[in-house]
């Protein structure tokens, strides 16, 4: 439940209009309809490079003139979106919808309508999601740091009998792992800027892997060449839609 992501809204263009201007924007980066309803106007989207992710769109109409749409993105096997993915790809479908819209005339209403729901337009509309992530990107690069300096501190230090030691070492090992995460996370943001900084740390996390293959095990080379290697590719293709 905590996973799931709804959002509401109201489009000032008919229902036939709405549902195809938005079953023409598929596949969209690396969205794609699984399913689709065309007489209940529902569809199933899902994530091409996520197959933890699921959306389901519905279309109603609420007047002639007036349509109203309903996201909701779900992580099913999560138990909350820390990341606000689910935010994040409903925002980023629904800003392509209304450019989409944008480019056709508004059916003018003979009627004041009333309705709780917020009326959204290419104007009002602001995707908060593609906002810069600077406080992860600075913590990105803290726990970069920490990745080649402590475990180097830990085995330039060595001591079989020194607890502390180990510990450093240990705390830089965790930060590794922490940061191959964030790194990921970071590319995975709409926002040019969190994107390249998502992909600089995950270098100097290769390179932090090459460095103790040097100092512990050429294994760990081999590990700090494929991990960007394999991530920084994906990713690629994930942004190409491909």
């Amino acid at each position: 439940m905590f996973a799931e992501t709804t959002k509401e809204i109201l489009l000032e263009h008919p229902l036939e209009t709405v549902n195809k201007k938005l079953n023409s924007i598929f596949p969209y980066k690396y969205y794609k309809i699984r399913r689709y309803n065309q007489y209940t106007y529902t569809y199933t989207i899902i994530d091409t490079f996520n197959q933890t992710f699921i959306m389901h769109i519905t279309l109603i109409e609420n007047t002639p003139t007036t349509t109203k749409i309903i996201f909701t993105a779900d992580y099913p096997h999560a138990i909350m979106d820390l990341t606000r993915g689910g935010e994040q790809a409903i925002n980023t479908i629904l800003e392509e919808l209304l450019n989409q819209l944008d480019k056709i005339p508004k059916t003018k209403s003979t009627k004041t309508e009333t309705s709780d729901i917020k009326t959204v337009t290419k104007e009002n509309f602001i995707n908060t999601t593609k906002k810069s992530h600077t406080l992860l990107i600075i913590t990105g690069y803290i726990l970069s740091t920490l990745t080649i300096i402590l475990p180097i501190t830990a085995i330039i230090n060595y001591d079989p009998e020194n607890f502390l030691t180990f510990s450093i070492f240990m705390t830089g090992i965790l930060c590794l792992s922490i940061e191959i995460s964030l790194s990921i996370i970071l590319q995975y943001y709409e926002d040019t800027k969190s994107k390249q900084h998502g992909k600089i740390q995950t270098i100097i996390c290769g390179i932090s892997f090459i460095i103790m293959g040097l100092l512990i095990h050429p294994s760990l080379i081999l590990a700090g060449i494929l991990i960007p290697t394999i991530t920084l590719t994906l990713l690629h293709k994930r942004e190409q839609g491909k």
